[in-house]
C-alpha cells in the first residue's frame, strides 16, 4: 500500500508499506507521537500518515499526540 508519511523535522515521503504493518505504525504514532520506519536506503522518524485511495474512501490522516517539529 502506498502512503505518504509526515517526517519529523518537516517534509513528506512516499513509502510502500504492507497493509498489515500500517495498523501497527498508526497505533505507535498515536501512542508515542512518532515511530521509526526503515527502508533499504534510509530511515525516517514518522509523525503522521496520509493514506489515499478507493479502498479507504477519500483520505485518512493519522498524527501523534506529541508535538512534531515543523
Amino acid at each position: 500500500m502506498n502512503v505518504t508519511v509526515m517526517v519529523k523535522g518537516g517534509g513528506y515521503e512516499s513509502l510502500q508499506i504492507a497493509p498489515e504493518m500500517l495498523g501497527e505504525l498508526a497505533k505507535r504514532i498515536v501512542q508515542d507521537g512518532s515511530e521509526w520506519v526503515h527502508t533499504m536506503t534510509k530511515s525516517y522518524e514518522v509523525v503522521g500518515i496520509l493514506v489515499k485511495g478507493p479502498q479507504i474512501g477519500d483520505r485518512v490522516i493519522i498524527t501523534g499526540s506529541g508535538e512534531a517539529e515543523a
